[in-house]
């Protein structure tokens, strides 16, 4: 398999500490574009999508910056795993540690922009997903995946 298999873009891995309001309208942009690119894939969370909720309105301001106008009501029920294994609601208060990529973080792709402009102790870590899943590979041999785990639940 050859890197842009993998990751076609080679964008290096960034980590963030995000409050969980933020993080919340992250998924209420990500659920708003179901089936039709720009939703993220997560780890580490479990909620619920209601299509039938209002998707969230994000305009870009005079100056260039995104905005939400009006708040959506997709997402339901998030849940956070906790490092001793249980899980607990996402808290909006609370800080919470994110990795994703540079395009998202650093120049606010598919229109996330809350990672540039509300993330906090953000690092580059130098490394690809390629590398990183390169590394996994190497360490492992043999990747036998889990069977999917319910982390996002679509409701029609």
């Amino acid at each position: 398999m050859l890197p842009e298999e993998i990751d076609e873009f080679g964008n290096y891995a960034y980590s963030l500490r995000l409050d969980g309001r933020y993080l919340l309208e992250v998924l209420e942009r990500s659920a708003a574009s179901y089936g039709e690119g720009g939703w993220l894939h997560v780890s580490g969370l479990k909620y619920t999508v209601d299509l039938s909720g209002a998707a969230p309105v994000l305009e870009k301001t005079a100056s260039g910056e995104w905005t939400v106008t009006t708040p959506g009501s997709r997402v339901r029920s998030v849940m956070v795993h906790e490092d001793d294994g249980s899980w607990a609601p996402l808290d909006p208060d609370a800080m919470y540690s994110v990795l994703s990529n540079s395009f998202i973080v650093k120049h606010a792709g598919d229109s996330y922009f809350w990672f540039k402009r509300y993330g906090q102790s953000v690092k580059n870590t130098y490394s690809t997903f390629y590398s990183i899943l390169a590394e996994v590979i190497s360490n492992n041999e043999v990747l036998n995946p889990a069977p999917p785990d319910g982390r996002v639940r679509i409701v029609k």
